[in-house]
C-alpha cells in the first residue's frame, strides 16, 4: 500500500510543478497570435525601395500571405514634387495612428514620420512588445546586433521598437588644417574640449575667412543633440537642464553659434565645389556631414590621402562616450491583426540582404555582418583598377587631380569600423525637444536675455510637454 502512496504523492508533486512551470512561462511570453493569410505595410520616405525589396523577399518566403502596399506617389525627397505627398502621408498615418488603425508593420524615419517623440508615442500604447516574439524564435539572436542602438528601443523593460538604421558622427579634417590652426586631435575628445580649441582659433584668428563646418546647415545645434545630453527624463516626468554640462552647452553655443553662422562666411562659400575639395582648399576645419554617407566618407579618405594626412575622430560629447542616434525604426501596431506576419517582415529588414543593400548608404546598419559587407563592398568600389583612367572623375572629387583615389590601409578601415560599432548609448532626441531648446534658449545666444531667464522658461515648456 505505502508503495502506491508513494506513486501518488510524486505524481500529485511532478503535477504541481509542471503547472508552475507553465504558469511562469506564461507571465514572460504569452501565447502568439495565430498566423494569417494578410499584411498591410506602408511606404515611407527614404525607404521606398528597402520595403520593396523586402516584400519581393516576403513573398517568396510566405507566397500565401496577401501583401497590401499602401504608396502615397512618390515619397523621393531629393523630388520637390514629393513634398505633397509626404506631409499627405505624415497626416494621413498621424490621423489613423490616433484612431487605432494603419499598417500592421510600421517603418519610419527619424526626419519624416508622425512619430515625433519615441517615448511619448511608446506611452499611447500604439506599438506591441516585441519580446514575446523573439523569446520564442530560435531563429533570431540579438546578439548578432548592435546592443545599445537596439536597446534604444527598449522602454519599461518591453522592446516595442526595433531601430533599423543609425548614425554615429565622425569629424573629419587634415593634419595640415589642424597644424595650422595649432589643434592637437588627442585634444578634441570630448565636446567642452573641443568647443574651447575651435574658440581659441578664431578668437586669434578673428580675419580668417574659415566656417567650423563644410556647410551652414551643419552646426552646433546638430552636434549639441548628439553631445550626450538628454534635456528631459521621461521615467521622472521633468525637464534635466539644471545641470553643469547642459550650462555648458548652451555657454559653448552662444560662443560659436555666431561663427557657425556668419553670414558673410556662408555667403561666400562656393557650392559648386564638393566638400572634399573645399577642405583640401582649407576652406573650414572640420568636415561633419561626410560621415552620415559611407561611400562618401570612405572615398573622401581614399582621394584626400594623396596629397593630404587625412585624420577623423567621434564626434565630441560630454563624457567621451561615442553617442549614436537611430535614424530608421520598425515596430508592429498593438491593434494589428496580422502580428506574426508583421514580425516575419521586421526580420526581413534586420537580414543581412536588407541591411546590407548599397540603397542605404546615408546610415550605419544595425547588424554587424552587414557593416562588414558595406564596408567591403564600398572599399571595393573606391579601390583604383589597372588602367582605369576615369578614376579621378568618379565620386565626389569633382575631377579634381589633387584627389585621386588610393587603397585605403587596412588598419584605417579597421578603425572606421570600429568608431561607428563601438557604441556606448544610442540617444534619440525628439525634434520637439530640440526645437524647444532652441526656441527658449535663443533671447540667451542673441544678448537679449539672461540664462537664468531663458533656462526657467525653458524648464516650464519642457515640463509642459512632458505632461501634455
Amino acid at each position: 500500500m505505502k508503495p502506491l502512496i508513494r506513486a501518488i504523492s510524486f505524481l500529485l508533486i511532478m503535477l504541481i510543478i509542471l503547472a508552475a512551470v507553465a504558469s511562469c512561462a506564461n507571465t514572460t511570453a504569452p501565447p502568439m497570435q495565430e498566423s494569417t493569410e494578410k499584411l498591410v505595410i506602408y511606404d515611407a520616405p527614404m525607404y521606398t525601395a528597402l520595403l520593396r525589396k523586402a516584400i519581393a523577399i516576403f513573398k517568396q518566403e510566405f507566397p500565401w500571405v496577401e501583401v497590401e502596399f499602401r504608396e502615397f506617389g512618390s515619397l523621393n525627397l531629393m523630388n520637390p514634387a514629393s513634398a505633397g505627398n509626404i506631409e499627405s502621408y505624415i497626416e494621413t498615418l498621424t490621423a489613423e495612428l490616433a484612431a487605432g488603425r494603419g499598417p500592421d508593420v510600421l517603418v519610419w524615419s527619424v526626419d519624416y514620420s508622425p512619430v515625433r517623440d519615441l517615448h511619448k508615442a511608446v506611452d499611447t500604447g500604439v506599438f506591441a512588445d516585441l519580446n514575446p516574439f523573439i523569446n520564442n524564435d530560435d531563429t533570431f539572436a540579438l546578439e548578432d546586433y548592435n546592443k545599445p542602438v537596439l536597446d534604444s528601443g527598449v522602454f519599461g523593460g518591453n522592446r516595442y521598437i526595433m531601430p533599423l538604421f543609425y548614425d554615429v558622427s565622425l569629424w573629419m579634417t587634415t593634419q595640415e588644417i589642424l597644424n595650422e590652426a595649432g589643434i592637437a586631435i588627442e585634444d578634441m575628445q570630448t565636446f567642452p574640449e573641443a568647443a574651447g580649441h575651435i574658440a581659441a582659433y578664431f578668437s586669434d584668428n578673428q580675419s580668417s575667412e574659415k566656417t567650423i563646418f563644410n556647410w551652414p546647415w551643419v552646426g552646433w545645434s546638430w552636434f549639441l543633440m548628439k553631445s550626450g545630453l538628454m534635456f528631459v527624463d521621461y521615467e521622472q516626468g521633468h525637464a534635466a537642464v539644471d545641470g553643469q554640462d547642459f550650462k555648458t552647452a548652451m555657454e559653448i553655443y552662444k560662443l560659436l553659434s555666431e561663427q557657425d553662422q556668419d553670414l558673410s562666411r556662408i555667403g561666400a562659400i562656393n557650392y559648386t565645389d564638393s566638400a572634399m575639395i573645399r577642405l583640401i582648399n582649407k576652406e573650414y576645419l572640420f568636415d561633419a556631414d561626410t560621415s552620415r554617407n559611407m561611400y562618401y566618407f570612405l572615398d573622401a579618405y581614399s582621394r584626400l590621402q594623396f596629397t593630404q594626412t587625412p585624420v577623423f575622430i567621434n564626434n565630441p560629447t560630454f563624457n567621451g562616450n561615442v553617442v549614436g542616434a537611430a535614424q530608421s525604426f520598425g515596430a508592429i501596431l498593438e491593434n494589428s491583426e496580422n502580428k506574426v506576419n508583421a514580425y516575419e517582415f521586421l526580420k526581413i529588414l534586420l537580414a543581412d540582404e536588407i541591411q546590407s543593400d548599397e540603397n542605404e548608404l546615408l546610415s550605419s546598419p544595425v547588424l554587424y555582418s552587414a557593416l562588414l559587407n558595406k564596408v567591403d563592398s564600398t572599399i571595393a568600389s573606391l579601390t583604383p583598377k589597372e588602367g582605369d583612367a576615369g578614376s579621378v572623375e568618379r565620386g565626389f572629387s569633382g575631377g579634381d587631380p589633387r584627389l585621386v583615389p588610393i587603397a585605403i590601409p587596412d588598419d584605417i578601415v579597421n578603425k572606421y569600423i570600429r568608431m561607428v560599432w563601438d557604441v556606448d548609448v544610442c540617444i534619440n532626441v525628439s525634434p520637439m525637444v530640440k526645437g524647444l531648446v532652441l526656441a527658449r534658449m535663443t533671447p540667451y545666444f542673441l544678448g537679449e536675455r539672461s540664462y537664468e531667464d531663458c533656462l526657467a522658461e525653458l524648464t516650464t515648456a519642457l515640463t509642459l510637454y512632458l505632461h501634455e
